[in-house]
């Protein structure tokens, strides 16, 4: 399948709405681990707010740091 129309520019998003996207997306991963947790019989994990926070400053510092690891080699092991 092949598209041969015009792709539209992307539209400028404010930081709210990034925020909004970036929040939606956290919850779908978690969704998607306690789908896969309960397909092998393993209980479901609670959402936890400030798991959320550090998992999310956690991965800007990896992208910053350009170290795709869960070790920081300033920091101690996750």
């Amino acid at each position: 399948m092949t598209y041969e129309g015009e792709i539209p520019a992307a539209a400028k998003l404010d930081e709210k709405t990034w925020q909004a996207i970036d929040q939606a997306e956290d919850k779908e991963i978690f969704d998607l681990t306690n789908i896969l947790r309960e397909r092998y019989g393993v209980g479901p994990l609670s959402w936890s707010n400030q798991a959320q926070a550090a998992a999310f400053k956690h991965s800007k510092e990896m992208k910053e740091k350009k170290n795709i690891s869960h070790m920081i080699p300033s920091g101690p092991a996750i």
